[in-house]
Parts: structure tokens; C-alpha cells; sequence
């Protein structure tokens, strides 16, 4: 197991295994744990895993870690869990409006905004459907977004790459 070196402290990045251990962490380096744990249980194996995507067969296991992210990410903006209906959705477009590509803030002519879309078509069809309700995704699209005659399409990468860059401005932000 590799360990990382925080506040003069080795941490696995593994909460189990770590435990005990966070009354060491500064404020900062607390952010410093956060950044280096999303880094190597989401972002990097995304990264790995998005490279070979269109041979692997993973990318709707990438877009769902991804929008679970993004509803992680929406929970930390918040301080808290959601706990009631429609919080969830709320939490996940706001981390978006704010850190996200502003291009997801943007209606589409079928309705709603990409985020809403994001949210209600993938992340809920894959989560609780294992399909995306409307639309889909496709690597390659030249823009992020993408209206086709079957519906709404997004790059997986876009998300990625927009993904880690809100993550990383939040946790600045933070800091």
C-alpha cells in the first residue's frame, strides 16, 4: 500500500485504515487528504480507464462514478447529506453552476438545462435504471454538449476533465 505523507503523518487515503489519524491534519492538510483521496479513487482511475474507453466497454460505469462524484462534490458544498426530496438533484446542479463548465447551465431545446439533464437522464437512469433515460453519451463529440436527432449527447472526457477542474477550484476555494 502507498502511502502519502500529510502534516508529517503517512495516510493510506483510506478512511478505514487512516482512522485514528485525522486529529493530526491541519485545516490545510485536511484539504491536502481530500484532494489526494478523490485523486485516487475517482479522478485517476476515470483518467486510466477513459483513455481505453472506447475499447474497454466502461464508459457508462465511468459516467456513473462520475455524476456520483458530482453528487459527492455537491454534498461537501452544502456541509451535509441530502435528507430530503429533491435536495440530491439540488445539490448536484449547484455544484455545477458554480465549478462546472458553464455550458451545462444552458437550456437545451428539448427543455431544462444540460445539468438537469445530466442529472434526471444519466445520473438517476444509470443509478436506478441502469440506462440512460434520454440521449446518451459518446466519446469523441467535438463539444462537450450536443443536441442529436435522438436526443442530448455528452463527451465523457469533457465531464472528466470539467469535473476535476471544478473539484480542484471548490477545494481552492475551501482552502
Amino acid at each position: 500500500m502507498t502511502f502519502l505523507q500529510i502534516d508529517n503523518q503517512d495516510y493510506s487515503l483510506f478512511r478505514d485504515y487512516d482512522k485514528g489519524k485525522f486529529h493530526f491534519l491541519s485545516y490545510e492538510g485536511r484539504i491536502s487528504y481530500l484532494e489526494a483521496r478523490v485523486r485516487l479513487s475517482l479522478i485517476d482511475p476515470c483518467q486510466r480507464c477513459m483513455a481505453e474507453a472506447e475499447t474497454n466497454y466502461m464508459g457508462l460505469i465511468l459516467i456513473t462514478a462520475l455524476c456520483a462524484g458530482i453528487s459527492a462534490a455537491g454534498t461537501f458544498l452544502r456541509g451535509k447529506r441530502a435528507t430530503k426530496r429533491g435536495e440530491d438533484k439540488e445539490f448536484f446542479v449547484n455544484f455545477i453552476a458554480r465549478y462546472m463548465d458553464p455550458v451545462l447551465r444552458d437550456r437545451y431545446p428539448n427543455g431544462g438545462t444540460w445539468a438537469s439533464w445530466l442529472y434526471h437522464h444519466v445520473r438517476c437512469g444509470l443509478s436506478h435504471r441502469f440506462a440512460i433515460d434520454e440521449g446518451g453519451v459518446d466519446l469523441g463529440l467535438k463539444n462537450y454538449v450536443f443536441l442529436t436527432p435522438s436526443g442530448p449527447e455528452l463527451d465523457p472526457r469533457h465531464l472528466l476533465d470539467d469535473f476535476a477542474v471544478g473539484w480542484f477550484k471548490y477545494l481552492s476555494e475551501v482552502l
